[in-house]
């Protein structure tokens, strides 16, 4: 796998990259591997990403069936504190009905 230094112009700039590449390791992994995790960071910096793999302009084209996800969030808050990561992965993306919770899920 090669690497390279993207310098972006801005903060929307970075989410809808971030969110591009989002859609294209999780088709990767679920035809490699029949499943793709992710490990979600907590705090204001990943937001605007979230709320773009939210929203109608890509939603459908993440498998989310095949997502598995894991809090990243070090914060100590519970988990229905409004600053809390599950509180905004649920606003976010329990709507869909393709996101199916499981054990420990908010």
């Amino acid at each position: 796998m090669s690497r390279e230094i993207q310098v972006l112009a801005d903060p929307p700039e970075l989410s809808r990259t971030a969110a591009d590449d989002f859609v294209r390791l999780a088709a990767e992994a679920v035809k490699a591997h029949g499943l793709f995790a992710v490990a979600l960071a907590g705090g204001s910096t990943p937001r605007m990403l979230y709320s773009l793999l939210g929203g109608d302009a890509y939603r459908a084209r993440v498998p989310w069936e095949r997502v598995h996800l894991f809090w990243g969030d070090e914060r100590h808050v519970p988990p229905d504190h409004k600053e809390a990561l599950r509180a905004r992965a649920n606003q976010l993306w329990h709507t869909d009905s393709s996101f199916k919770r499981e054990s420990g899920g908010a």
